[in-house]
């Protein structure tokens, strides 16, 4: 209960944000999810940083500040109602493709449950995310989970998702492979909502098409292997379907969370710093609001950059090549 509390408080929080500036339904719960279950990482990684290490006392300090968040963001939005969005019915989905889309989800959500990964994930879920998760909660000193030592489990590897992870089982007090596992599924139903969403933004009548043909891809097969690669994937979608979303609406607020988007694909995998890199190349040449989403971009840079040059180790792309 504490767990599924400290993920539900955070999502609720960026649900009650998005609320001023995103109208769809369908978008708001996805971006909801994916800022609500990102954002935390950087908390807890402020409390490490602060304490040493995970102590008893981490799920007090965690319930506070997002009960705190939560407050705030509710007061506000009673105090600053959003304006009503204009009545605007979107065009009419093919029934068929609706359909289709519903029951891809369902055999999608059988199959996750009944994936052959089993609830511990893939290798590389063993051997770098879960792995470092458990490094960052058991550990008396945290940042030994980065010595060069350790160059296997790659500890260049930005910490998004061993965060989350790490945070969810110190709530529980239980080191529950169910926590990475259901995670993923969360972060591929933010990437189905945020695809569907956004395309319903640009052009309604092919929204159901799209989530059929995401489900449809070989990234369905990922979703239960418990690495960053779905993560990063709903990040992506966030980012680059928020940009587009933003320069159509001239909404700064959109771009600002497409920087934030940017920003947290980098900080969950390597390969997201060169997309964030392409994004705002784009925003540049384009020159479409830039200035707000470099805003949104900036604590995530500024963590990343924080960790890679004080804790990270060389990555293994840095290291010089030897014969054999």
């Amino acid at each position: 209960m504490i767990a599924l509390i400290a993920l539900v408080l955070p999502i609720a929080s960026a649900w009650l944000v998005l609320g001023r500036f995103i109208h769809t339904p369908v978008l708001r719960a996805g971006i909801a999810l994916a800022v609500g279950i990102t954002v935390p990482s950087m908390t807890t990684l402020a409390i490490l940083a602060i304490a040493s290490h995970m102590g008893p006392h981490f799920p007090v300090v965690d319930a506070a500040i997002w009960v705190s968040a939560l407050g705030i963001v509710w007061w506000h939005s009673v105090r600053n109602p959003s304006p009503p969005p204009a009545s605007s019915s979107p065009a009419p989905a093919p029934a068929l493709a609706r359909w289709a889309l519903w029951v891809a989800i369902s055999l999608c959500a059988v199959a996750f449950f009944r994936s052959s990964t089993g609830l511990h994930g893939s290798w590389d879920a063993w051997a770098i995310w879960n792995l470092r998760a458990r490094f960052l909660l058991r550990a008396r000193d945290w940042t030994q989970a980065f010595t060069p030592d350790l160059g296997w489990s790659h500890p260049d590897y930005p910490l998004l998702v061993p965060l989350t992870v790490m945070r969810l089982w110190a709530c529980l007090g239980v080191e529950t492979p169910w926590i990475p596992f259901l995670l993923g599924g969360l972060f591929a139903a933010a990437a189905l909502l945020i695809v569907v969403g956004t395309t319903g933004m640009l052009n309604p009548p092919a929204r159901f098409m799209a989530g059929l043909l995401l489900i449809g891809s070989p990234w369905i097969w990922e979703v239960p292997s418990q690495t960053a690669d779905v993560p990063v994937s709903a990040l992506y979608a966030a980012s680059f379907g928020l940009a587009a979303a933003g320069w159509t609406s001239k909404i700064p607020a959109m771009m600002m969370l497409s920087g934030f988007a940017a920003s947290m694909a980098a900080w969950t995998k390597n390969e997201g710093l060169l997309f964030a890199l392409i994004v705002l190349a784009v925003c540049v040449v384009k020159r479409e609001r830039v200035r707000p989403w470099i805003a949104g971009a900036l604590p995530g840079f500024l963590i990343l950059g924080w960790f890679k040059l004080t804790l990270a180790p060389p990555s293994d792309l840095q290291q010089p090549v030897t014969a054999i």
